[in-house]
C-alpha cells in the first residue's frame, strides 16, 4: 500500500487525490501499517497550509486502528506543528510522547529530540518561562534515562531554549560543556548563545560571547592524513567529488569563526536596547584595529567590504 502513494518532499502534495487513493485502497481490504501512516502524515506536512491540519485527524485514525506511533510520526506532528505555528498543539503531543515513554512503550532518538527542542521552546501566548524550563528538564531527564547521547544540534537548540526559559547561567553552562566534550563551536551556536543573552536582555554577556567569539584560536585540528613514504598526492582529476570537497574546505577549517550580519544586528539590538555605547565603541574598535594590518599587507586592494559594512552597522545608532 505504501508504495501506491505518491512520495514525500516532492513540492506541495495534492492532498484530496492522495486522500482518495487512500481510500479507495482502505474499501479495497487493504489494511495500512505504520509506514502507510508516516507515510501519509509527511505528504500532509508537505501539503498546502490549508490541508496541514488533516495530519492530526489521520493521527486519531491511526490511533484508533491500533497501530501505534513511533518517533518518526510524532516527528512529523511536531513539524506540521511548527510550520502552523501551533505550539500549544506541540505540547499536547510533548505529554502523549511522555505518556508513552511512562509506559515503556516509545524509546526516543536523537531527532526526535532535537526536533522536540527546537518546536517544544516556544509558545502562542507569549514566552511561560517556567513552562518552557519544566519542559527541557523532563526531556533532558528522560534522555538521561534512555542513554540518549546529545549531538551538536541538540546542544545549540539546547542553548537557544534555555535562553526562551529566562536562564542564561544553564545556556552558558551548556556552551562550555560541548567545547569540552571536544565540539567545535561554529557561527550557529555562537549566535544560539548570543540568542540566549536577547531573551534575558544581558548587554555585557552579548558582548562576551563577541568577545570569545573572535578571540578563538584557528581550528588545526581537521588536518589530512599524512602520505605513506611510498604515496604520492593523487591529482585533482583523480580525486572523487568528496575528496575534492574536503580538499577545497580544507583552509576553511583552519579559520576562525567570524560573525556575519544576522549576528552583528542582534548583537546590536542588544547594545542599542539598553544604550550600551561604551560596548559598541569596543566592538567597533575591535574592527578597526582588524581593519589596519589588511590595508597595510593589501595596500594595493580596497579593504574587505564585510568590514566597513560590520563598523557601519555597529556604529550607526538606530532611530
Amino acid at each position: 500500500m505504501n508504495s501506491m502513494l505518491p512520495k514525500a518532499g516532492e513540492g506541495h502534495t495534492d492532498l484530496k487525490r492522495v486522500m482518495s487513493i487512500w481510500e479507495d485502497l482502505k474499501t479495497s481490504g487493504i489494511r495500512p501499517d505504520l509506514n502507510c501512516y508516516n507515510t501519509l502524515l509527511r505528504l500532509c506536512r508537505d501539503s498546502k497550509p490549508n490541508e496541514q491540519p488533516m495530519a492530526f485527524e489521520i493521527y486519531r485514525e491511526m490511533l484508533a486502528s491500533d497501530i501505534f506511533p513511533d518517533c518518526r510520526t510524532f516527528d512529523i506532528l511536531l513539524m506540521v506543528c511548527w510550520k502552523l505555528k501551533r505550539f500549544d498543539t506541540a505540547r499536547e503531543v510533548w505529554d502523549e510522547i511522555k505518556d508513552h515513554v511512562q509506559d515503556r512503550k516509545l524509546k526516543l532518538d536523537s531527532q526526535l529530540c532535537n526536533s522536540l527542542l527546537h518546536v517544544g521552546a516556544r509558545s502562542d501566548r507569549g514566552t511561560n518561562t517556567e513552562e518552557i524550563a519544566k519542559f527541557i528538564d523532563e526531556l533532558r531527564q528522560i534522555m538521561q534515562t534512555q542513554k540518549i547521547e546529545a549531538d551538536k544540534i541538540h546542544f545549540d537548540r539546547l542553548i537557544v531554549a534555555y535562553g526562551k526559559a529566562n536562564q542564561l547561567d544553564k545556556a552558558q553552562n551548556i556552551f562550555n560543556t560541548m567545547v569540552k566534550k571536544g565540539m567545535k563551536a561554529d557561527l550557529y551556536t555562537y549566535t544560539a548563545l548570543l540568542s540566549a543573552c536577547d531573551e534575558t536582555n544581558n548587554p555585557q554577556a552579548a558582548y562576551d560571547v563577541f568577545h570569545k567569539m573572535v578571540s578563538q584560536k584557528p581550528d588545526t585540528t581537521s588536518t589530512p592524513h599524512p602520505l605513506k613514504p611510498h604515496q604520492q598526492p593523487l591529482p585533482t582529476h583523480r580525486l572523487s567529488k568528496y575528496q575534492q570537497q574536503q580538499q577545497q574546505q580544507q583552509p576553511q577549517q583552519q579559520q576562525t569563526v567570524q560573525p556575519d550580519t544576522l549576528f552583528l544586528q542582534k548583537l546590536r539590538g542588544v547594545l542599542d536596547r539598553n544604550r550600551s555605547t561604551a560596548l559598541k565603541q569596543k566592538v567597533a574598535h575591535y574592527y578597526a584595529s582588524q581593519q589596519q594590518p589588511q590595508q597595510q599587507q593589501q595596500h594595493h586592494m580596497p579593504p574587505p567590504t564585510t568590514t566597513a559594512t560590520i563598523t557601519t552597522t555597529i556604529a550607526t545608532p538606530q532611530h
